[in-house]
């Protein structure tokens, strides 16, 4: 049969990035304290493409994760036998991004009731350097509740208050889960109106005051997961604020990088 990917384009230039995106497939993990859990995730896969192909072989992608792993469970030796897989369908360099949901149960602060908090995760890895981004990537998500100071100084009845969420990506050597939830709960503490999916009237009470009694600017909310991050962390890494104003059309932001020590 023909092979029309292999033959010569009409405009010999060549791409710098071509493949798919979101492609759903399952992932799983397991994490000591929490049973192991299956989610969907959302993959793109990314190669260069020389001037001399017309294509790539997009089928070849989900043919080899479908094939090779019936389920997918997240971890480092499974993302680097991915690149390795891709990379002998495709070619030596090879990107992936997976976007999921990292999953935990949580306590409501005084009531105790569990239930779980979804934490959106990201990560990107490379089978080299060519796409100018790190091998390895990690990006997760914390939502938490913030009152304005301002709003609370010069208001007789309250303060405008809004969900807000604090994004962090680092670049580890090798992907490690247990290292990931240990450094979300870390970035969670520094919250005290961190959100929860069931809240009784004792925890709401608990968690509102507590929004209230710490009162933060998005600048104050970057500038405390900053100071943790470079306490913690001795690798790259990128933290964006964002407050979802509730009295605004738009929305707080605030960025914050840090580098090697």
């Amino acid at each position: 049969m023909r092979d029309i990917q292999a033959e010569r384009p009409t405009h010999e230039l060549q791409i710098d990035k071509v493949g798919l995106r979101n492609l759903t497939f399952l992932v799983c993990y397991e994490i000591p304290g929490n049973i192991k859990t299956t989610t969907e995730a959302v993959l793109s896969c990314y190669t260069h493409l020389t001037k001399e192909y017309k294509g790539i072989n997009m089928s070849r992608i989900p043919e080899t994760i479908f094939s090779k792993f019936s389920q997918f469970e997240l971890n480092e030796e499974n993302i680097k036998n991915l690149l390795i897989a891709l990379s002998k369908q495709l070619n030596d360099s090879v990107q992936i991004k997976i976007r999921t949901k990292l999953i935990l149960n949580r306590k409501a602060s005084i009531s105790q009731t569990v239930a779980p908090v979804v934490y959106p995760i990201t990560i990107l890895a490379a089978t080299d350097m060519s796409f100018l981004q790190p091998m390895r990537e990690v990006t997760f998500g914390v939502n938490y509740m913030s009152v304005c100071p301002c709003s609370l100084a010069i208001s007789h009845g309250g303060a405008h208050s809004q969900r807000s969420l604090v994004e962090v990506t680092y670049g580890p050597k090798t992907f490690d889960i247990t290292y990931l939830v240990d450094l979300v709960n870390q970035v969670e503490e520094c919250f005290p109106g961190a959100a929860r999916t069931v809240l009784k009237r004792v925890d709401e009470a608990a968690v509102v005051d507590g929004a209230f009694d710490n009162p933060v600017f998005v600048e104050d909310a970057a500038r405390k997961v900053a100071t943790l991050l470079r306490e913690k962390l001795d690798i790259p890494w990128v933290i964006v604020v964002n407050h979802f104003e509730s009295i605004h059309q738009h929305d707080a932001v605030a960025v914050i990088r840090g580098g090697l020590k």
